[in-house]
């Protein structure tokens, strides 16, 4: 990880350990990813429901500054997003 230009290091290479770019905090996560797609001639119309969900620690430590993983009470945030394509193909 390197430092792009802060006065001291905010997050070390220890922080993360879920995936390459994630932090400690995160226990568990999920992606759901429905696709709909209606092809009509040339033109074809698409629907996407996207749902992201991640569970992250809930307890403060006073040391480091993060939210530790305990195993009970941590709490998940999601993410809902709805996406759109019209497609013209000539």
């Amino acid at each position: 990880m390197k430092n792009f230009g802060t006065a001291k290091e905010v997050a070390g290479s220890d922080a993360f350990y879920f995936s390459k770019n994630s932090y400690k905090q995160m226990r568990q996560m999920y992606r759901l990813s429905p696709t709909i797609i209606r092809n009509l001639g040339k033109v074809a119309l698409a629907l996407e429901c996207e749902i992201t969900s991640v569970e992250y620690g809930s307890v403060l430590d006073k040391a480091t500054g993060l939210y530790q993983v305990t195993g009970t009470n941590d709490g998940w945030l999601t993410n809902t997003r709805l996406q759109a394509m019209l497609k013209y193909t000539f």
